[in-house]
């Protein structure tokens, strides 16, 4: 097919829903029953095969040898909940890794998180991502999908390969050991790049401009 005869109009997201919200980090910890001072690493979504779970539990375990204070958030359920629930009681840090189940107020507790960690296998455009940098959390994925259209480069988030354990550690690792003005730079740069590209407002006007051109073109009108 020609290219002038293809457009996209990618995912997006309620911008103003996430970024902002008056819930406070401290708050938000505090109705998750996490420790004040810990640097806690979440994700959010359906827990399935697709999602990478097992290599995210896997690079935890890394990260927490290096970062005591170190938690990890999953917010969602899903079919694969007990079997990742068996490999965390495995783990030595067990006791750090904490099924939360599906929230309603989700908007409020991406302000739990330092990072936002997406461990998937195979994706499409996911929300999950946009709402997190929407919300000011930094974040790491996976490159699969329309992930890399998200996360472009480094001054928006991490890009680490699928089904790799090690990688995504040390990318956790990185952030964790990150100066807190350098953490915050990259929050920011995401939260705008969501903000330009990915918000409804942006996206429904897109769509509109799609519709006028066309019809404009085959002297229609609207």
């Amino acid at each position: 097919m020609p290219p002038e005869k293809v457009s996209i109009l990618e995912n997006s997201v309620d911008y103003a829903r996430f970024a902002d919200v008056s819930a406070s980090g401290a708050n938000a910890r505090q109705m998750l029953e996490l420790p004040p001072k810990a640097f806690v690493f979440g994700t959010v979504g359906r827990l399935a095969k697709t999602k990478g779970l097992t290599f995210l539990i896997e690079a935890f375990s890394i990260v927490k040898e290096e970062i005591p204070s170190a938690e990890l958030i999953l917010l969602g359920n899903g079919p694969c909940r007990e079997e990742l629930e068996q490999q965390a009681s495995k783990s030595p840090c067990r006791d750090s890794i904490r099924f939360l189940g599906h929230r309603d107020n989700i908007e409020q507790l991406y302000r739990a998180m330092d990072v936002f960690v997406l461990s998937s296998v195979a994706e499409g455009m996911p929300r999950a991502i946009l709402e997190a940098m929407a919300a000011g959390v930094p974040c790491i994925a996976t490159k699969v999908g329309g992930i890399p259209e998200i996360l472009p480069n480094r001054d928006v988030g991490r890009l680490v390969p699928a089904r790799d354990a090690d990688a995504l550690a040390a990318s956790m690792v990185e952030f964790a050991k990150m100066p807190a003005e350098e953490i915050r730079k990259i929050a920011d740069n995401a939260r705008d790049r969501v903000r330009k590209l990915y918000s409804h407002e942006v996206v429904r006007e897109k769509l509109a401009n799609l519709y006028e051109t066309e019809a404009a073109r085959s002297g229609k009108g609207l």
